[in-house]
């Protein structure tokens, strides 16, 4: 075969009507065609045989196998340069072995991109969905029926209404500043720690009984 080089093309298999195995390129408009190699592949042929066989090549390219009855209407005669460029295939059709073989490569880079792009695009649909799930992660504050049937399924001290009222003023932000991520939890802090109120107000008796004692030394000072 003449050393001529043309550019790889998107291609597909595709088995013919009559059941005939056939390498079927898809019609596009263009292809990468080298003209250095192709010039110097076809040095010794002459303008018409040049003619001939670039015509043969994107015929295949375009359609696949190429009937014996229409080679011979290019080329005139088996004993054309350019007919013997072409084989004859199981299918009974002639093909240039190099275009069906770079033509093949082609179709398989092109399969491969494909298939990467498609996975590229599961990716983010699998990242779209973790983001779904964070956002069901993320805190929904609770009613207070709700409250008020968890503290009585884990027969909680604290009261479901003061906690409620609590953090539904505060707009779900503790006291140290920091959002409630698990009001459930909060509850059981609740109970092995008293609620924030029943610290505050053990505070202000502690400085009232602190206040009394120092009135009671005054007096006795006078």
């Amino acid at each position: 075969m003449a050393g001529f080089f043309y550019g790889p093309r998107t291609t597909q298999f595709s088995c013919l009507v009559n059941k005939r195995a056939s390498f079927i390129m898809t019609k596009d408009p263009a292809v990468l065609f080298y003209t250095s190699d192709f010039l110097s592949g076809t040095s010794f042929y002459t303008y018409e045989e040049r003619g001939q066989y670039i015509t043969l090549l994107c015929q295949q390219h375009q359609k696949g196998g190429i009937p014996e009855k229409h080679i011979l209407s290019v080329c005139g005669s088996k004993e054309n340069i350019v007919f013997k460029q072409f084989s004859k295939g199981k299918d009974g059709f002639f093909y240039n072995e190099r275009m069906r073989s770079e033509s093949e490569k082609r179709y398989n880079f092109v399969k491969s991109r494909k298939d990467n792009l498609m996975g590229s695009h599961k990716g983010e649909l699998m990242e779209n969905e973790n983001e779904d799930e964070n956002k069901d992660k993320r805190f929904r504050k609770p009613t207070l029926k709700q409250v008020k049937e968890y503290c009585k399924d884990i027969k909680s001290k604290t009261d479901p209404e003061v906690f409620f009222d609590n953090y539904e003023s505060s707009g779900w932000i503790k006291a140290n500043g920091q959002k409630v991520k698990n009001w459930k939890a909060t509850i059981r802090t609740w109970d092995k720690r008293g609620s924030p109120d029943q610290a505050k107000t053990a505070a202000g008796s502690s400085v009232m009984d602190q206040s009394k004692t120092n009135e009671y030394l005054e007096s006795l000072s006078k």
